[in-house]
């Protein structure tokens, strides 16, 4: 089975942490997470490094959609 690639703020790796070996015994499908800070994330993806899930706040998904990479919320 395929291997998915979760990004995910450190505000919620308990329940995401918790989530994944129960989604992994549900589908086959393993899960890879990987938690940093929302700002680190954003970056990493803004940069071109590619993952299947990004779990990051509002403000932040919301500054890339809108074309303004240079949000000071983010």
């Amino acid at each position: 089975m395929a291997k998915i690639k979760v990004m995910s703020a450190g505000a919620v790796e308990g329940p995401v942490s918790e989530l994944a070996p129960e989604f992994t015994q549900a589908t086959g499908h393993e899960v890879e997470l990987h938690f940093n800070t929302v700002g680190a994330h954003k970056d990493r993806f803004v940069g071109g490094e590619k993952t299947d899930v990004i779990i990051l706040s509002f403000p932040v998904i919301e500054a890339p959609a809108a074309g303004d990479r240079d949000d000071p919320r983010a």
